[in-house]
């Protein structure tokens, strides 16, 4: 049975936030021109604690079917365009996600390192006449319920204690607004959601879902997705709502 502690700390700390840059992106405006690229992957993970190392598992579902990256590539450049903060410049994003490839963070400061992906994407950038490029990426962010363990990227999260049982649907990710001339980052945004799974919903190590029972997980998922990363555009200013 899901414990009516663990529903109340899953209402009370929804959302998490690590802000950096804002004055930068304030002096920015329309003529600023920004490409957009997604580097979530698709990979979406489903994860279950118990309270002895034999009742924890994990796996990892392809999901490259539901294009993660194409609907939020698609969702910021709409809603770029929307409120003409800045401007978009259409680019091929599936060049520069191979560029990129997986964005390599400092465990302690929670920046970007430096990398030779990231060089040849600026380069980039600045041939399609780009000032920056808004990135975004997975993040990595504590355990929810235990706050022991590191959690990264989307999927199912589920912790069971002493009879008690949690389950969230999550998604953790950064936006990176990266200047093309000097590799700098203008400004970025660490961005988690989280919403609670119902108690009938709770996912066996053996499990083996119905094509209804994905079609619910993926619409939920999606629906937590853009709802992250409308928020994480609000943040920074480069939207209003």
């Amino acid at each position: 049975m899901i414990g009516r502690a663990f529903a109340l700390l899953l209402l009370l700390v929804a959302t998490g936030c690590v802000t950096m840059g804002m004055g930068n992106v304030e002096k920015l405006g329309p003529e600023h021109r920004t490409l957009v690229v997604s580097v979530l992957g698709d990979n979406f993970q489903v994860e279950s604690i118990g309270t002895t190392i034999f009742q924890v598992w994990r796996k990892t579902e392809d999901v490259s079917n539901w294009g993660v990256d194409d609907r939020v590539e698609a969702l910021i450049q709409k809603e770029l365009t929307r409120s003409g903060r800045v401007a978009v410049i259409p680019f091929d994003t599936q060049q520069l996600r191979s560029t990129v490839g997986n964005v390599d963070t400092n465990d302690l400061t929670g920046g970007r390192k430096i990398t030779e992906g990231m060089k040849a994407l600026t380069r980039l950038g600045r041939s399609a006449g780009a000032d920056s490029i808004l990135l975004v990426s997975t993040s990595p962010s504590v355990d929810f319920f235990r706050k022991k363990y590191t959690i990264e990227g989307y999927g199912i999260y589920q912790s069971s204690s002493l009879g008690l049982r949690a389950a969230v649907t999550y998604v953790c990710l950064q936006i990176w607004l990266i200047d093309t001339d000097s590799g700098d980052d203008i400004a970025r945004i660490q961005r988690v959601r989280r919403s609670p799974r119902q108690e009938a919903d709770w996912l066996e190590e053996s499990y083996q879902l119905s094509e209804t029972a994905w079609f619910e997980i993926r619409a939920g998922f999606e629906a937590l997705l853009d709802a992250t990363v409308r928020e994480g555009l609000e943040k920074l200013s480069l939207i209003q709502r």
